[in-house]
Protein backbone atom coordinates (compact mmCIF):
# COMPACT_ATOMS: atom_id res chain seq x y z
CA UNK A 1 0.00 0.00 0.00
CA UNK A 2 1.17 3.29 -1.10
CA UNK A 3 2.30 5.46 2.07
CA UNK A 4 0.50 8.94 1.98
CA UNK A 5 2.64 12.54 1.15
CA UNK A 6 2.83 12.97 5.05
CA UNK A 7 3.16 9.35 6.65
CA UNK A 8 5.51 9.75 10.02
CA UNK A 9 4.66 12.75 10.63
CA UNK A 10 2.82 13.78 13.91
CA UNK A 11 0.82 16.61 14.20
CA UNK A 12 -0.61 17.51 17.93
CA UNK A 13 -3.57 20.07 17.87
CA UNK A 14 -4.50 22.25 20.75
CA UNK A 15 -6.94 24.39 18.61
CA UNK A 16 -10.56 25.27 19.50
CA UNK A 17 -13.29 25.80 16.67
CA UNK A 18 -13.08 25.40 13.21
CA UNK A 19 -9.75 27.25 11.63
CA UNK A 20 -7.02 25.59 13.66
CA UNK A 21 -9.27 22.36 13.59
CA UNK A 22 -9.16 22.67 9.51
CA UNK A 23 -5.89 23.21 9.34
CA UNK A 24 -4.94 20.13 11.36
CA UNK A 25 -7.20 17.59 9.44
CA UNK A 26 -5.46 19.02 6.46
CA UNK A 27 -2.41 17.30 7.73
CA UNK A 28 -4.49 14.13 8.60
CA UNK A 29 -6.24 13.45 5.49
CA UNK A 30 -2.58 13.38 3.48
CA UNK A 31 -0.84 10.93 6.13
CA UNK A 32 -0.04 12.58 9.47
CA UNK A 33 -0.84 10.83 13.19
CA UNK A 34 -2.81 14.24 13.94
CA UNK A 35 -4.07 14.08 18.12
CA UNK A 36 -6.73 16.37 19.14
CA UNK A 37 -6.92 17.88 22.57
CA UNK A 38 -9.76 18.97 24.05
CA UNK A 39 -10.62 20.25 27.19
CA UNK A 40 -12.48 17.59 30.11
CA UNK A 41 -15.99 19.10 28.94
CA UNK A 42 -14.73 18.84 25.03
CA UNK A 43 -14.28 21.39 22.50
CA UNK A 44 -16.59 24.18 22.56
CA UNK A 45 -17.44 23.39 18.48
CA UNK A 46 -18.95 20.53 19.78
CA UNK A 47 -21.70 22.54 20.73
CA UNK A 48 -22.40 24.39 17.26
CA UNK A 49 -25.28 22.29 15.01
CA UNK A 50 -26.30 21.28 13.12
CA UNK A 51 -26.62 18.22 14.76
CA UNK A 52 -26.69 14.24 13.70
CA UNK A 53 -29.55 13.16 15.01
CA UNK A 54 -31.39 16.44 14.39
CA UNK A 55 -30.76 17.40 18.87
CA UNK A 56 -28.14 19.05 20.22
CA UNK A 57 -25.38 16.23 21.36
CA UNK A 58 -21.91 16.58 21.81
CA UNK A 59 -21.01 13.85 19.60
CA UNK A 60 -23.68 15.08 16.91
CA UNK A 61 -22.48 18.53 16.09
CA UNK A 62 -21.94 18.54 12.18
CA UNK A 63 -18.90 21.16 12.02
CA UNK A 64 -16.96 19.53 14.53
CA UNK A 65 -17.52 15.91 13.00
CA UNK A 66 -16.11 17.99 9.65
CA UNK A 67 -13.20 20.01 11.17
CA UNK A 68 -12.25 16.87 12.83
CA UNK A 69 -12.41 14.05 10.69
CA UNK A 70 -9.04 12.29 10.03
CA UNK A 71 -7.37 12.61 13.73
CA UNK A 72 -7.08 10.74 17.13
CA UNK A 73 -8.45 12.60 20.45
CA UNK A 74 -7.87 12.73 23.66
CA UNK A 75 -9.39 14.74 26.75
CA UNK A 76 -6.91 16.70 28.69
CA UNK A 77 -7.16 19.42 31.64
CA UNK A 78 -4.04 22.30 30.80
CA UNK A 79 -5.01 24.16 33.56
CA UNK A 80 -4.12 21.34 36.14
CA UNK A 81 -0.07 20.59 36.68
CA UNK A 82 -0.60 17.44 36.01
CA UNK A 83 -2.43 17.72 32.34
CA UNK A 84 0.22 20.37 31.50
CA UNK A 85 2.91 17.51 31.94
CA UNK A 86 1.67 15.21 29.48
CA UNK A 87 1.04 17.98 27.16
CA UNK A 88 4.80 18.49 27.34
CA UNK A 89 5.19 14.99 26.45
CA UNK A 90 3.00 15.30 23.55
CA UNK A 91 4.55 18.65 22.22
CA UNK A 92 7.98 17.12 22.57
CA UNK A 93 7.24 13.80 20.10
CA UNK A 94 5.48 16.30 17.37
CA UNK A 95 6.75 17.98 14.21
CA UNK A 96 3.96 20.56 14.35
CA UNK A 97 1.49 21.98 16.99
CA UNK A 98 -1.69 24.25 16.38
CA UNK A 99 -3.00 26.01 18.72
CA UNK A 100 -5.66 28.67 18.46
CA UNK A 101 -5.98 30.13 21.95
CA UNK A 102 -5.89 33.80 22.91
CA UNK A 103 -2.85 35.19 22.67
CA UNK A 104 -0.26 34.64 25.38
CA UNK A 105 -2.26 31.52 26.86
CA UNK A 106 0.05 29.19 25.69
CA UNK A 107 2.74 31.07 28.14
CA UNK A 108 0.38 31.62 30.55
CA UNK A 109 -0.20 27.95 31.08
CA UNK A 110 4.16 26.81 31.19
CA UNK A 111 4.06 26.01 27.45
CA UNK A 112 6.26 28.54 26.62
CA UNK A 113 8.42 29.47 23.81
CA UNK A 114 11.13 27.08 24.83
CA UNK A 115 8.85 23.91 24.30
CA UNK A 116 8.66 24.88 20.54
CA UNK A 117 12.76 25.61 19.82
CA UNK A 118 12.77 22.53 17.65
CA UNK A 119 8.81 22.26 16.64
CA UNK A 120 6.91 24.29 14.48
CA UNK A 121 3.85 25.86 16.49
CA UNK A 122 0.93 27.17 13.95
CA UNK A 123 -0.90 29.89 16.38
CA UNK A 124 -4.34 31.02 14.84
CA UNK A 125 -6.30 33.89 16.19
CA UNK A 126 -8.50 36.60 15.46
CA UNK A 127 -5.58 39.31 14.76
CA UNK A 128 -2.26 37.74 15.30
CA UNK A 129 0.20 37.64 18.29
CA UNK A 130 0.64 40.92 18.76
CA UNK A 131 -0.57 44.76 17.75
CA UNK A 132 -3.08 46.92 19.34
CA UNK A 133 -6.44 44.61 18.11
CA UNK A 134 -4.69 41.47 19.56
CA UNK A 135 -6.26 40.91 22.48
CA UNK A 136 -9.53 42.27 20.86
CA UNK A 137 -12.73 40.01 20.95
CA UNK A 138 -14.20 39.01 17.69
CA UNK A 139 -16.74 36.78 16.24
CA UNK A 140 -16.61 35.47 12.40
CA UNK A 141 -18.81 38.04 11.31
CA UNK A 142 -16.90 40.56 13.02
CA UNK A 143 -13.66 39.40 11.48
CA UNK A 144 -15.02 39.01 8.13
CA UNK A 145 -16.12 43.22 8.01
CA UNK A 146 -12.91 44.23 9.13
CA UNK A 147 -11.39 41.88 6.74
CA UNK A 148 -12.71 44.14 4.03
CA UNK A 149 -14.86 42.41 1.24
CA UNK A 150 -18.05 42.96 3.20
CA UNK A 151 -17.55 46.62 2.33
CA UNK A 152 -18.45 45.83 -1.17
CA UNK A 153 -20.41 42.44 -0.96
CA UNK A 154 -24.35 43.37 -1.58
CA UNK A 155 -26.74 46.07 -3.10
CA UNK A 156 -25.99 49.52 -3.21
CA UNK A 157 -29.26 50.52 -1.38
CA UNK A 158 -28.93 47.91 1.19
CA UNK A 159 -26.98 46.63 4.25
CA UNK A 160 -23.70 44.96 3.31
CA UNK A 161 -23.55 41.13 3.49
CA UNK A 162 -21.23 38.38 4.85
CA UNK A 163 -21.18 34.96 3.40
CA UNK A 164 -21.75 31.26 4.15
CA UNK A 165 -21.41 30.64 7.64
CA UNK A 166 -17.74 29.59 9.09
CA UNK A 167 -16.82 30.13 5.55
CA UNK A 168 -14.08 32.46 6.51
CA UNK A 169 -12.98 30.23 9.43
CA UNK A 170 -12.15 27.51 6.63
CA UNK A 171 -10.29 29.47 4.18
CA UNK A 172 -7.62 30.82 7.30
CA UNK A 173 -7.44 27.08 8.29
CA UNK A 174 -6.93 26.61 4.48
CA UNK A 175 -4.10 29.73 5.02
CA UNK A 176 -2.89 27.93 8.18
CA UNK A 177 -2.00 25.05 6.98
CA UNK A 178 -0.21 25.95 3.58
CA UNK A 179 1.89 28.24 6.20
CA UNK A 180 2.54 25.51 8.49
CA UNK A 181 3.16 22.95 5.89
CA UNK A 182 6.28 25.61 4.43
CA UNK A 183 7.71 25.96 8.47
CA UNK A 184 7.57 22.36 8.67
CA UNK A 185 9.54 21.34 5.18
CA UNK A 186 11.93 24.40 6.62
CA UNK A 187 12.36 22.89 9.64
CA UNK A 188 13.38 19.20 8.00
CA UNK A 189 16.17 21.19 6.60
CA UNK A 190 17.31 23.93 8.83
CA UNK A 191 16.66 21.78 11.98
CA UNK A 192 14.71 24.62 13.73
CA UNK A 193 11.83 25.06 14.64
CA UNK A 194 9.11 27.98 14.01
CA UNK A 195 5.83 30.04 15.35
CA UNK A 196 3.78 30.32 12.34
CA UNK A 197 1.55 33.30 13.67
CA UNK A 198 -1.31 33.58 11.25
CA UNK A 199 -4.02 36.71 12.09
CA UNK A 200 -7.43 35.41 10.62
CA UNK A 201 -8.49 38.99 9.76
CA UNK A 202 -5.36 39.40 7.77
CA UNK A 203 -5.94 36.12 5.76
CA UNK A 204 -9.10 37.66 4.95
CA UNK A 205 -7.49 40.85 3.69
CA UNK A 206 -5.12 38.93 1.40
CA UNK A 207 -7.25 36.56 -0.03
CA UNK A 208 -7.83 36.85 -3.85
CA UNK A 209 -11.74 37.44 -3.20
CA UNK A 210 -11.48 41.01 -4.34
CA UNK A 211 -9.72 42.01 -1.44
CA UNK A 212 -5.83 42.10 -2.49
CA UNK A 213 -6.30 43.74 -5.54
CA UNK A 214 -8.84 46.14 -4.17
CA UNK A 215 -6.66 47.56 -2.13
CA UNK A 216 -3.88 47.85 -4.86
CA UNK A 217 -6.84 49.84 -6.54
CA UNK A 218 -6.61 52.19 -3.82
CA UNK A 219 -3.02 52.26 -2.87
CA UNK A 220 -2.26 53.51 -6.67
CA UNK A 221 -5.68 54.97 -7.43
CA UNK A 222 -7.29 56.05 -4.35
CA UNK A 223 -10.30 54.34 -5.62
CA UNK A 224 -12.44 52.91 -2.63
CA UNK A 225 -14.48 49.51 -3.64
CA UNK A 226 -18.14 50.18 -4.31
CA UNK A 227 -21.21 47.83 -3.85
CA UNK A 228 -22.98 48.38 -7.25
CA UNK A 229 -26.19 46.85 -8.86
CA UNK A 230 -25.25 43.75 -11.35
CA UNK A 231 -26.25 45.06 -14.84
CA UNK A 232 -28.84 42.64 -16.41
CA UNK A 233 -27.15 40.22 -18.92
CA UNK A 234 -28.38 39.35 -22.34
CA UNK A 235 -28.54 35.91 -21.23
CA UNK A 236 -30.03 35.37 -17.79
CA UNK A 237 -26.92 33.74 -15.11
CA UNK A 238 -29.57 31.75 -13.72
CA UNK A 239 -32.50 30.47 -15.16
CA UNK A 240 -35.61 28.29 -14.47
CA UNK A 241 -36.38 25.40 -15.65
CA UNK A 242 -39.33 22.90 -14.49
CA UNK A 243 -37.01 20.98 -12.04
CA UNK A 244 -34.76 23.75 -10.58
CA UNK A 245 -32.21 26.38 -12.15
CA UNK A 246 -29.64 26.15 -14.62
CA UNK A 247 -26.25 28.54 -14.42
CA UNK A 248 -25.38 29.87 -17.82
CA UNK A 249 -22.26 31.96 -19.46
CA UNK A 250 -22.70 32.95 -22.91
CA UNK A 251 -20.18 35.48 -23.87
CA UNK A 252 -20.74 37.31 -27.41
CA UNK A 253 -18.74 35.15 -29.65
CA UNK A 254 -20.93 32.60 -28.80
CA UNK A 255 -24.23 33.88 -29.73
CA UNK A 256 -24.23 31.90 -32.84
CA UNK A 257 -24.16 29.07 -30.82
CA UNK A 258 -26.72 29.90 -28.25
CA UNK A 259 -28.73 30.38 -32.00
CA UNK A 260 -28.30 26.99 -32.95
CA UNK A 261 -29.05 25.37 -29.96
CA UNK A 262 -32.19 26.89 -28.72
CA UNK A 263 -33.59 26.24 -33.34
CA UNK A 264 -36.55 29.07 -32.31
CA UNK A 265 -37.39 30.74 -35.21
CA UNK A 266 -38.11 33.94 -33.17
CA UNK A 267 -34.52 34.11 -31.84
CA UNK A 268 -32.22 36.00 -34.08
CA UNK A 269 -29.01 35.48 -35.69
CA UNK A 270 -27.41 38.89 -34.74
CA UNK A 271 -26.90 39.71 -31.73
CA UNK A 272 -29.75 42.08 -30.50
CA UNK A 273 -28.31 45.30 -28.76
CA UNK A 274 -31.72 47.12 -29.02
CA UNK A 275 -33.78 47.31 -25.20
CA UNK A 276 -36.54 45.72 -27.18
CA UNK A 277 -35.04 42.87 -29.14
CA UNK A 278 -32.99 42.05 -25.93
CA UNK A 279 -36.41 41.81 -23.69
CA UNK A 280 -38.28 39.69 -26.61
CA UNK A 281 -35.18 37.36 -26.76
CA UNK A 282 -35.43 37.10 -22.52
CA UNK A 283 -39.05 35.81 -22.82
CA UNK A 284 -38.25 33.27 -25.48
CA UNK A 285 -35.01 31.81 -23.48
CA UNK A 286 -37.15 32.02 -20.78
CA UNK A 287 -40.10 29.79 -21.90
CA UNK A 288 -37.39 27.76 -23.64
CA UNK A 289 -36.17 27.26 -20.29
CA UNK A 290 -39.11 26.45 -18.48
CA UNK A 291 -40.55 24.06 -20.85
CA UNK A 292 -37.70 21.53 -20.24
CA UNK A 293 -35.99 19.74 -16.89
CA UNK A 294 -32.07 20.68 -16.04
CA UNK A 295 -30.74 18.12 -17.62
CA UNK A 296 -32.23 19.07 -20.71
CA UNK A 297 -31.35 22.34 -21.12
CA UNK A 298 -27.67 21.33 -19.66
CA UNK A 299 -27.49 18.60 -22.39
CA UNK A 300 -28.40 20.84 -25.26
CA UNK A 301 -26.15 23.92 -24.32
CA UNK A 302 -23.36 21.65 -23.63
CA UNK A 303 -23.35 20.28 -26.74
CA UNK A 304 -23.24 23.37 -28.44
CA UNK A 305 -20.14 24.49 -26.59
CA UNK A 306 -22.16 26.77 -24.10
CA UNK A 307 -20.98 26.44 -20.29
CA UNK A 308 -24.01 25.25 -18.92
CA UNK A 309 -24.74 23.50 -15.39
CA UNK A 310 -27.53 22.39 -12.97
CA UNK A 311 -27.60 24.38 -9.97
CA UNK A 312 -26.78 21.58 -7.56
CA UNK A 313 -28.79 20.62 -4.53
CA UNK A 314 -26.66 18.59 -1.92
CA UNK A 315 -28.65 15.57 -2.92
CA UNK A 316 -27.40 16.04 -6.16
CA UNK A 317 -24.03 16.25 -5.50
CA UNK A 318 -24.59 13.23 -3.41
CA UNK A 319 -25.67 11.25 -6.29
CA UNK A 320 -23.33 13.38 -8.82
CA UNK A 321 -21.83 10.30 -11.44
CA UNK A 322 -18.69 12.36 -12.05
CA UNK A 323 -17.91 12.57 -8.19
CA UNK A 324 -18.66 9.01 -7.71
CA UNK A 325 -16.36 7.72 -10.58
CA UNK A 326 -13.74 9.94 -8.69
CA UNK A 327 -14.23 8.57 -5.28
CA UNK A 328 -14.67 12.34 -3.87
CA UNK A 329 -16.86 11.38 -1.58
CA UNK A 330 -15.58 8.95 1.58
CA UNK A 331 -17.95 7.14 3.75
CA UNK A 332 -17.04 6.74 7.70
CA UNK A 333 -18.23 4.45 10.23
CA UNK A 334 -18.90 6.04 13.78
CA UNK A 335 -20.59 3.34 15.65
CA UNK A 336 -22.77 1.81 13.10
CA UNK A 337 -23.57 4.91 11.53
CA UNK A 338 -22.26 5.75 8.12
CA UNK A 339 -21.07 9.68 7.68
CA UNK A 340 -20.21 10.82 4.02
CA UNK A 341 -17.27 13.44 4.12
CA UNK A 342 -16.22 15.69 1.22
CA UNK A 343 -12.80 14.04 0.48
CA UNK A 344 -9.50 15.88 -0.19
CA UNK A 345 -9.94 18.19 -3.01
CA UNK A 346 -6.15 17.49 -3.88
CA UNK A 347 -5.56 14.52 -4.86
CA UNK A 348 -1.80 12.83 -5.77
CA UNK A 349 -0.79 10.33 -7.60
CA UNK A 350 1.90 8.84 -5.90
CA UNK A 351 1.15 9.28 -2.31
CA UNK A 352 -2.80 9.20 -1.93
CA UNK A 353 -4.22 10.85 0.82
CA UNK A 354 -7.88 10.37 2.51
CA UNK A 355 -9.72 10.42 5.89
CA UNK A 356 -8.37 7.52 7.86
CA UNK A 357 -11.34 7.90 10.21
CA UNK A 358 -13.98 9.62 11.38
CA UNK A 359 -13.56 12.62 14.10
CA UNK A 360 -12.82 10.96 17.67
CA UNK A 361 -15.37 10.82 20.50
CA UNK A 362 -14.80 12.92 23.29
CA UNK A 363 -11.48 11.42 25.46
CA UNK A 364 -11.72 8.31 22.44
CA UNK A 365 -8.03 7.71 21.83
CA UNK A 366 -6.80 8.82 25.37
CA UNK A 367 -5.22 5.52 26.63
CA UNK A 368 -3.68 4.53 23.38
CA UNK A 369 -1.98 7.82 23.11
CA UNK A 370 -0.63 7.75 26.54
CA UNK A 371 0.14 4.48 25.84
CA UNK A 372 2.32 5.09 23.25
CA UNK A 373 3.86 7.90 25.37
CA UNK A 374 4.81 5.05 27.99
CA UNK A 375 2.12 6.03 30.75
CA UNK A 376 1.52 2.52 32.38
CA UNK A 377 -2.47 1.79 32.47
CA UNK A 378 -2.44 2.56 36.07
CA UNK A 379 -0.99 5.96 36.00
CA UNK A 380 -3.35 6.96 32.93
CA UNK A 381 -6.07 5.64 35.10
CA UNK A 382 -5.32 8.31 38.10
CA UNK A 383 -5.58 10.43 36.10
CA UNK A 384 -8.69 9.68 34.99
CA UNK A 385 -9.68 9.61 38.27
CA UNK A 386 -8.96 12.64 38.87
CA UNK A 387 -10.29 14.16 35.55
CA UNK A 388 -7.42 15.04 34.47
CA UNK A 389 -8.05 12.77 31.56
Amino acid sequence: MALSALSGMRVLDLSVGIAGAFAAKLFACYGADVVKVERPAGDPARGWGPFLPDRPDLEGSVPFLDANAGKRGIRLDLGDPRGRAVAVDLIRRSDLVVESFAPGTLARLGLGAELFADTVLLSVSNFGQDGPYRDVPASEIVLYAMGHEMYGTGAPDREPLSVAPLLNLYFAGLSAAVAALGAVLGRRRHGTGEHVDVSIMETLLASIDRRADSLVAYAYCGEPMRRERAAASLVPGYSPCRDGHVAVSVSPAQWPRLVAALGHPDVPGPLPTEPAAAQAFRRVWRSWCAQRDRAGVTEVLQRHGIPCAPVNSLADVDADPHLADRGFFVDLDRDGTVLRHAGPAIRLAGTPGGIPRPAPRLGEHTDEVLGELGYPAADVAALRTAGIV
